[in-house]
């Protein structure tokens, strides 16, 4: 009786697969903290997750079926992710962010590189001339 149980359920579970989705810039470096968004076959969110240290996110027990994934993160562009989903498998996707522009409340760390032979570019400021002094006038003075 279990066993037949076991072989009716099998097939049900092996109906879902998992996809990991690892998320990097053009040079290779893993973006932690990206969130990789779920939708459904309208593009409407269907969920959140977050990429670990080393860039990666796992989403599991998903139905067969084509998945629509987005990969953002601060200062890159949205990437839109198609992927097929297998039963029984796990689809190993790597996502690659470029460079993209800043949304409302992001902010950009620069680093300032050292240069030995900076040039010196602020203006040579020569003494103005003199300005007449202004005096109070009435405004009679002014009409005669």
């Amino acid at each position: 009786m279990v066993g037949a149980l076991l072989l009716a359920i099998s097939p049900l579970l092996a109906q879902t697969g998992s996809v990991r989705i690892r998320v990097t810039d053009a040079l290779g470096t893993a973006i932690p903290k990206a969130t990789v968004s779920l939708t459904d076959g309208w593009d409407r969110k269907v969920g959140n997750l977050s990429t670990n240290d080393a860039g990666e996110v796992l989403w599991p027990d998903l139905p067969v079926s084509d998945a629509h994934f987005y990969a953002l993160a601060p200062g890159f562009g949205r990437l839109r992710i198609t992927v097929t989903i297998r039963a029984g498998d796990e689809q190993q996707v790597a996502a690659v962010l470029e460079v993209g522009p800043l949304e409302v409340g992001q902010s950009v760390e620069t680093v300032q590189m050292p240069y030995s032979e900076t040039p010196d570019l602020t203006p040579e400021l020569s003494p103005s001339p003199p300005q007449p002094k202004a005096s109070k006038r009435h405004w009679w003075q002014i009409l005669f």
